[in-house]
């Protein structure tokens, strides 16, 4: 008895087809690109807070907690070597040293700068800490949850 070739899904692989890709553009450049770049990173921070200034029957007058989403915006020029406004490898280490790790799973009062920590407080205290350290940052997003924020720009 004569042994029959299978065919099946494997014989029809064995010489895949080749399939003539169109050639990839010519690299783009951001060199003499007219225009500011603006780049916005998001961190998140779980702090404890009291706000000793408003009066004792205001819920925020207690001790109470929020999931703070901290937004950074960088704006300038995309650097002509790497194309970019700013390393996010870069602005993640600033933020964890200088802020996220004072800030995360704290008693914000507790901070200096920050003992009367009111979301704008917070804002301009993250901005003035971040300033030196991260170019071209122009702008500082605090929200509380999903629904109230405040920014920060200074003049």
């Amino acid at each position: 008895m004569a042994t029959r070739r299978r065919r099946g899904r494997a014989s029809r692989w064995r010489n895949p087809p080749v399939i003539n890709q169109p050639r990839a553009p010519a690299l783009l450049s951001l060199r003499g690109c007219r225009g500011v770049f603006r780049i916005e990173r998001d961190y998140t921070a779980e702090a404890a807070r009291r706000l000793p200034l408003l009066p004792k029957e205001h819920p925020c007058y207690r001790l109470h907690g929020h999931r703070f989403t901290v937004t950074l915006a960088i704006e300038g020029d995309a650097d002509n070597k790497k194309q970019w406004v700013a390393d996010y490898y870069d602005v993640d280490s600033a933020y964890e040293k200088h802020v996220g790790s004072l800030i995360d799973h704290n008693y914000l009062n507790d901070i200096a700068g920050l003992e009367v920590p009111t979301t704008e407080m917070l804002a301009r205290w993250v901005f003035e800490r971040l300033k030196p350290t991260l170019t071209g940052l122009v702008e500082v997003v605090i929200a509380e949850e999903n629904d109230t924020r405040c920014s920060y720009q200074p003049d």
